[in-house]
């Protein structure tokens, strides 16, 4: 199922300027169908993770009518929220504790490069680039789950 969550939320970021004028609409953002799929999409980032990103931009990018900047800041925001509340429940029942540092630093390099990055990319190229890095994942989910 994971691969094919990831490859379908990277196809749809993909088509997302051609698909922008059937959404999202007036009221979008308070659509329940489509505030389902964000907090899906939060649910899987807290207990899976991988390209959890992806899926999150594909349904804010149905929602709301911005530039993929800011579509990216509102995502980390979220993401930063629900990787919060999964910090909170391994917390309390984790049994590795071993992993927890190097985790803690990549989230903090990231945090800090990565907005400071996504602002001096094209947004075109970056779409691309995001799209095919979770496509290049879901093939590589896809395969070794078939094994």
């Amino acid at each position: 199922m994971v691969p094919a969550l990831i490859g379908g939320g990277s196809l749809l970021l993909l088509a997302q300027p051609k698909i922008r004028g059937l959404s999202p609409q007036p009221g979008a953002e308070r659509s329940w169908r489509k505030l389902a799929g964000v907090f899906g999409a939060a649910a899987y980032i807290g207990y899976f993770g991988a390209a959890g990103g992806i899926l999150m931009i594909a349904a804010l990018s149905t929602m709301i009518s911005e530039s993929l900047i800011r579509v990216n800041a509102l995502k980390n925001a979220i993401l930063g929220a629900a990787n919060c509340v999964a910090a909170i429940i391994f917390a309390l029942f984790a049994q590795h504790w071993l992993f927890v540092p190097p985790l803690a630093a990549g989230f903090l390099v990231g945090g800090y490069t990565g907005p400071r990055l996504i602002r001096r990319l094209p947004v075109g190229a970056l779409r691309v680039f995001i799209a095919l890095c979770g496509l290049a994942l879901a093939v590589r989910l896809g395969v070794a789950a078939s094994r």
